[in-house]
């Protein structure tokens, strides 16, 4: 039988019986690779970057949004090239994505185009008919045993404009990160 050890406010433990009788350790809730998934430990950490100094930029097609202000980032292992606009994430983890770019026209196309794109694979596209819009977009990503390379790319089919905003482009890139801790025998 496991039984679950709470800390309380104080940082005293507080044992209780787990719900999984299948073995005779103590765990904590947050823990034991036995015990349901519920009872694990998750972490939410990722990274938050914007675009701030391209009021009125062109942005050509086929090309990236590259941030040049890091926002938050509270996950050092997601990385970022602030040269070519891409994020590379770790492997075997998973991944939420949102964004968003607000554009300010082209010249020729009917509707605008971004998408996500990881290891030159397009994951989620988002589109509009407006050409001057708020365009916004989210993505679920999960990357197999080599590093995603992330970027947030135009794909309008012509050259577009950001909007003279303060903040020009907006991404979140989330991981979810779940844990078995110390469990130790009784």
């Amino acid at each position: 039988m496991l039984r679950d050890i709470d800390n309380d406010n104080r940082g005293y433990g507080v044992v209780r019986n787990c719900e999984n009788t299948s073995c005779n350790r103590y765990c904590c809730k947050r823990c034991c690779p036995v015990c349901p998934p519920e009872q694990r430990s998750c972490n939410l950490s990722g990274v938050q970057a914007q675009l701030h100094g391209a009021a009125r930029a062109l942005l050509e097609n086929n090309s990236n949004v590259v941030f040049d202000k890091m926002v938050n980032q509270s996950n050092r292992r997601i990385q970022y090239n602030d040269m070519t606009g891409e994020f590379t994430l770790p492997s075997n983890r998973s991944y939420y994505v949102s964004w968003e770019v607000a554009i300010d026209g082209s010249e020729t196309v009917q509707s605008i185009d971004f998408c996500v794109v990881v290891n030159n694979v397009m994951i989620s596209v988002s589109s509009s008919s407006q050409v001057t819009c708020q365009l916004s977009g989210t993505a679920l990503i999960t990357t197999g045993k080599t590093p995603g390379r992330l970027s947030l790319v135009n794909i309008s089919g012509d050259t577009v404009r950001y909007t003279e905003a303060s903040v020009q482009a907006n991404i979140v890139i989330a991981g979810i990160t779940c844990q078995a801790g110390n469990c130790r025998s009784i």
